[in-house]
């Protein structure tokens, strides 16, 4: 039996503290410096599809009968929630609440006091802040994601690092850290795919609480979990630390430490 000390995993409320204090910095938007923007002192009803050459202020909500879509070219600002089909900014959103969409395209930073649900896909060319949960069904995002509740998504590509509470995924791939308390597998039953491509990989480190899915998982540094870690596969370029081991393989460039191993009659442990 193998002891060791596992890193103190940041909670919900230690992220939300970090994002408020965030949003907190935005400069405060001044009417009289944005001339060239629209504003919308209350609601926006789209009866339509609407394409914005500038910046859109809404100071009530964005909605409409039907899920039109929302192409602003500029900056983003709602202080309300919003419910469309797809919304394409071209610049920075910033949200005070819930915005809702079959798609999001965010040409730059997403910001928002409440959650980021995209029906289908998301993509954002920069980083993405959320109080609460991230949901974008196939996601592309090239900055950092950090949300004080969950991220949810089928085909997860971001090229920075996710700090987040819960991670229930398909397949996701992140180039730095990543950074929560559990990561779950989507269920047959739900996204009828193949358990293969189950796969969770990290540019750098995975710090979890918890990892159960019936894929793979990969790190480019440490795979360090103080709870229960339970995949397919699990490879580190340097180590794997876990409170509980259950893997079919087990790969490290440098050491393997566990308190409990559940024994497998297929299983390797290979150590550097």
């Amino acid at each position: 039996m193998l002891m060791f000390m596992v890193e103190k995993v940041r909670t919900n409320e230690d992220i939300k503290k970090d994002i408020t204090d965030k949003i907190k910095k935005i400069p405060k938007i001044d009417e009289r410096k944005n001339s060239g923007a629209i504003v919308i002192k209350g609601d926006l009803i789209l009866e339509k599809d609407m394409v914005v050459d500038g910046d859109l202020i809404v100071k009530g909500e964005i909605r409409g009968k039907e899920r039109f879509n929302l192409t602003v070219k500029g900056n983003l600002t709602l202080e309300g929630y919003a419910v469309m089909g797809d919304l394409n900014v071209g610049g920075n959103m910033h949200a005070g609440d819930v915005v809702n969409a079959n798609h999001i395209i965010v040409g730059g930073n997403i910001t928002s006091m409440s959650s980021v649900m995209a029906v289908y896909g998301l993509s954002v060319g920069g980083d993405v802040t959320a109080y609460f949960d991230v949901m974008g069904g196939k996601t592309n995002i090239r900055g950092n994601v950090t949300a004080g509740g969950n991220m949810d998504g089928e085909d997860v590509q971001v090229d920075g690092d996710v700090t987040v509470g819960d991670i229930i995924y398909r397949h996701m791939n992140v180039g730095g850290n990543i950074r929560g308390r559990n990561i779950y597998a989507h269920s047959d039953s739900w996204l009828n795919v193949d358990s293969d491509d189950r796969s969770i990989s990290a540019g750098g480190d995975i710090t979890m609480e918890r990892i159960l899915t019936d894929g793979d998982v990969h790190a480019g540094r440490d795979v360090i979990v103080s709870g229960a870690l339970r995949a397919r596969d699990v490879r580190a370029e340097r180590n794997i630390n876990a409170k509980l081991l259950d893997v079919r393989h087990a790969t490290a460039g440098g050491v393997i430490t566990y308190e409990k191993w559940i024994k497998r009659q297929d299983e390797v442990a290979d150590e550097g």
